[in-house]
């Protein structure tokens, strides 16, 4: 069959030529570009979905699904319909995540020619490998009723505003009949689609899952990925609608899994969903950076400017969420705005100016101007989207209100904000009147008011999708904090104490998720039903985070600066799946941990202060300091605080001025009181300051008063350190060859402790690391260590066969007595909501390690030695771990200046005593007010 005329190579000839038959690709492939599909009887029984084709000149793709390990930057792709190529190899049109797409001209000969086959050749200019397409049935035949149902299902549209949704359905019905007569099953198919959507928005959304149960079953065909994504995606949204966020977390996974097949932009779309749910959960920073990736994907494959000026929209909202913040993001957030509002799709004007107000009252400006057009704007329209916007519009109202100090203005438009609102609209509405309330101070008020908020975030919080999320600082997090606040303003310090608590509850614990796993497989053995089920889907899990870390080490390998530059998004797609892989707990319910004990203090930082909270004794709490201090001030601190900790070169001096706000804050009222180990938990942004380094009045270090301990969320050891005390050591002691001090220091190791097993060099590999864990009753690592801020889940060690990343580490035995991470930032991890994550550290006392040293910051390998060879002095004194990290700190002291040793941390995982109350912490509000003025405060 002649289609393009006389002029063609035929490219099989050519290969032949060369030297012989090819081998074929062995990745699957979908073609992309039709319009419809034809059904015919598949080999199977079953129905096969045929790609059809109605106009020529249109671009026919072909997408291959290609592991993330394969260089494709020199691929070429050539095709031939029924056996006559179309024109030369071309280079890939688009690679996004693990989908390679290649794109050809239907030509215009082929017009009417009814079945065709598409075959095709994979060309690598690198290796010069040639391997051959797998051959997909094509048809290319007219339909000439589908222009005229086109323009009724757009007539349709076009008045579905102003018509009853029964009465719009049934004319879609309709018209889905004729579509079906026509031969035109996809677009049946998709006009069902629409009658669901305005279903499930006109609060139908019975009979709109009905009708998607109803869908035939040839919608799984490849061909058909892009139209099945968009039925998950409705799932997903009714899912949302009903409150059943888990249902809508994994149907929006399936459907991006599905349009990822064939590179589709509109995957785009769910990216925004699930960005939205992921701030909602408390992990807003992450939600940016999510959204932030896929916007990168739309350079490569260009996304409808309608749906990428909706998609900096959302980017937008989320950095209003997001707890890191900066100046520049906001500022960055609102000319985004700016610049995309001309490509705004109909009805979210309103929206585009309430987030532009809320950029302006961030900023420190007035709002008010922004906020009348929003008014205008909102009554000139009608709909969902208008009265969606006018809680909202109440809200930022009452947030300027507080701004300019007028509570009484801020609890009038809140209040009216509650009769317009949602259950997730409320729960904002309830914290702007708890904080409306708390500024009157009217104390008891504003904790009854702040009781409803917390109860009504329970229900977007991360276990609600089926993850395990860490706590992230944003609003959720800040109401508890304010709530804990003006339990203390009350006299209820240990319900102050309890709902901080909380936030360590509702984090992931890795030890928990170790222990379910272990009893969801133990149970399954000799079992059937879904004790079966959810054993292979841990198994399941396992397999696939295998095969992702193997992957993910195989593309940091060096690579051509062109394979560098595909490997970046790569990358990113592999992380973010592991990590929802990493927070998936199946079979187990919520976990559940012991509550409240181990720390002598805990801290929090609100807008205007810190609080530090004693424990005296089980249960008994009282609030020791309440210190001024403005949360911008708070965060200048910190993070000046952290550049010093990283070049280690401030000087004493400097350093005692620099820490004075955080020593008046954090140091006890009561300094003689301190017994020899003291043990903090710290919320927020109080977790980048080292306490071990805070200046004393009489110019000591807190860290020679008492040794310093820090208690990370979860943690919690596993069996008494006694148990473990006869057990030797296991040292791993620079696997990659460049450590000096640290190979001098093993010689030093082996005489003090000659039953320990001392790995160096070659030795020290992943495989005899695991094989000697289990024996050991201490760890010590010297080597180099890895923080991914973006992903600290995947934050690694390196040992001399590859890297031994965090979730890797989380399936080991956890040592009895104490751990020494001697690398650098071993406990390096964003700011929490929680007591802190504290990196791969806090990883080793949630798993129960009792003691655990590690570092935020770089660690010099002079500095290692020194500490390290004072710590095992003592050790091998008969000295337990926290005096013998005391003695060490001293020995760098004398040397170093607390810029240089200030990092160095000593976590613990306290022994719960049997018998403590393990049920979910009771934020009950107080009945009884007691208020105060709140140090610090105007009147």
């Amino acid at each position: 069959m002649a289609l393009l005329g006389g002029a063609v190579v035929l490219l099989p000839a050519l290969i032949a030529g060369c030297g012989g038959s090819e081998p074929e690709v062995p990745y699957p492939a979908v073609v992309r570009g039709h319009q419809e599909v034809v059904l015919e009887p598949g080999a199977d029984g079953g129905t096969e979905a045929v790609p059809l084709f109605l106009d020529p000149g249109v671009e026919l793709g072909l997408c291959l699904q290609v592991p993330a390990t394969v260089d494709t930057t020199a691929w070429r792709g050539s095709f031939a319909l029924d056996g006559r190529t179309l024109g030369p190899a071309v280079p890939p049109s688009a690679r996004v995540a693990t989908t390679v797409c290649f794109e050809v001209e239907l030509p215009r000969s082929a017009a009417g020619t009814g079945a065709l086959e598409l075959c095709g050749w994979l060309e690598d200019g690198s290796s010069g490998e040639v391997r051959s397409l797998p051959c997909q049935a094509l048809r290319l035949e007219d339909r000439p009723q589908r222009q005229g149902i086109q323009e009724r299902l757009n007539e349709l549209l076009g008045t579905a505003g102003a018509r009853p949704v029964a009465e719009l359905t049934a004319d879609l019905d309709r018209l889905t009949a004729v579509a079906e007569e026509a031969l035109l099953p996809e677009l049946a198919v998709r006009i069902e689609l629409i009658a669901v959507h305005f279903l499930s928005l006109a609060g139908e959304r019975t009979e709109a899952s009905e009708r998607l149960d109803t869908l035939p079953r040839w919608l799984h065909h490849p061909a058909l990925s892009r139209r099945a994504a968009q039925v998950a995606y409705l799932r997903g949204q009714i899912a949302l609608l009903d409150g059943r966020r888990r249902e809508a977390w994994q149907a929006f996974e399936e459907a991006d899994a599905l349009y990822l097949r064939v590179a589709d932009p509109t995957r785009f779309t769910v990216a925004m969903q699930r960005a939205a749910l992921l701030s909602d959960a408390g992990a807003g920073h992450e939600a940016v950076e999510h959204l932030r990736g896929r916007l990168d994907e739309c350079r490569v494959v260009p996304c409808d400017p309608a749906l990428l000026a909706a998609g900096r929209l959302q980017v937008a909202r989320l950095v209003l969420n997001d707890p890191f913040r900066t100046r520049d993001d906001l500022e960055a957030a609102r000319q985004g705005l700016v610049e995309y509002r001309s490509g705004l799709p109909q009805g979210t004007g309103v929206a585009a100016l309430l987030v532009e107000a809320a950029l302006q009252l961030e900023l420190g400006e007035d709002p008010a101007p922004t906020l009348t057009e929003a008014r205008r704007l909102g009554a000139s329209q009608a709909g969902p989207a208008a009265e969606a916007s006018q809680p909202w519009i109440r809200w930022l109202e009452g947030q300027a209100a507080l701004a300019r100090g007028d509570s009484d203005r801020a609890l009038e438009e809140c209040r009216r904000m509650l009769d317009e609102s949602s259950a997730p609209a409320a729960a904002w509405a309830w914290s702007c009147i708890a904080d409306a309330y708390r500024r009157q101070e009217r104390f008891a008020a504003a904790d009854l008011a702040y009781a409803k908020t917390l109860a009504l975030h329970e229900g977007t919080a991360g276990e609600s999708l089926g993850l395990s999320v860490v706590s992230g600082l944003g609003r959720q997090a800040e109401d508890v904090l304010r709530a804990a606040q003006v339990a203390v303003d009350l006299g209820a310090a240990e319900r102050a104490w309890r709902l901080l608590d909380h936030l360590d509850r509702r984090s992931a614990h890795e030890g928990e998720r170790r222990r379910c796993r272990q009893s969801v497989l133990a149970a399954a053995s000799g079992a059937t039903g879904e004790s079966l089920r959810w054993a292979a889907e841990w198994r399941r899990i396992d397999g696939e985070i295998e095969e992702l870390l193997g992957q993910l080490t195989r593309l940091e390998l060096p690579a051509s600066l062109a394979r560098e530059a595909e490997s970046a998004p790569l990358q990113r797609a592999l992380q973010e799946r592991l990590l929802t892989l990493w927070r998936t707990w199946p079979g187990c319910d919520q976990p559940r941990w012991p509550a409240g004990g181990g720390a002598d203090y805990r801290a929090f930082a609100v807008d205007d202060e810190v609080i530090l909270l004693r424990r005296i004794a089980l249960g008994k709490v009282v609030a020791d300091q309440r210190t001024p201090l403005a949360r911008e001030e708070l965060t200048r601190l910190t993070e000046e605080v952290t550049v010093a900790l990283r070049r280690r070169d401030l000087d004493d001096q400097a350093w005692r001025r620099l820490l004075a706000p955080a020593a008046a804050a954090l140091l006890p009222r009561n300094l003689a009181d301190l017994e020899p180990v003291t043990t903090f938990a710290l919320h927020g942004r109080l977790q980048l300051l080292p306490l071990a380094a805070l200046p004393l009045p009489e110019g000591a270090w807190l860290g020679e008063r008492t040794v310093v301990a820090l208690q990370p969320a979860g943690a919690g050891a596993g069996s008494p350190a006694a148990a473990s005390a006869a057990r030797p050591g296991l040292f791993v002691v620079d696997p990659l060859g460049d450590l000096p001090h640290a190979r001098r220091s093993a010689e030093a190791y082996g005489a003090r402790f000659p039953g320990a097993t001392i790995l160096e060099r070659g030795a020290a590999s992943r495989r005899a690391l695991e094989q000697h864990l289990g024996e050991a009753g201490w760890l010590h690592l010297d080597t180099h260590a890895r923080y991914e801020p973006a992903f600290p889940e995947l934050s690694s060690l390196a040992l001399a066969d590859g890297p031994l990343r965090f979730v890797e580490l989380a399936a080991l035995p956890a040592p009895g007595r104490f751990a020494n991470l001697s690398g650098c930032r071993t406990a390096a991890w964003h700011p929490t909501a929680d007591s802190g994550r504290y990196g791969l550290g806090g990883l080793m006392a949630r798993l129960g390690t009792p003691w655990t040293v590690a570092t935020r910051a770089p660690l010099p390998d002079r500095s290692a030695e020194v500490y390290n060879r004072a710590f095992y002095a003592a050790v091998a004194a008969g000295i337990e771990a926290p005096k013998a990290h005391g003695q060490a700190l001293a020995e760098l002291r004398k040397k170093y200046p607390a810029a240089a040793w200030g990092a160095l941390l000593l976590l613990h995982a306290p022994e719960f005593p049997s018998g403590l109350d393990q049920s979910p912490a009771s934020p009950e509000p107080a009945s009884e007010p007691a208020p105060r003025k709140i140090p610090g405060m105007d009147s």
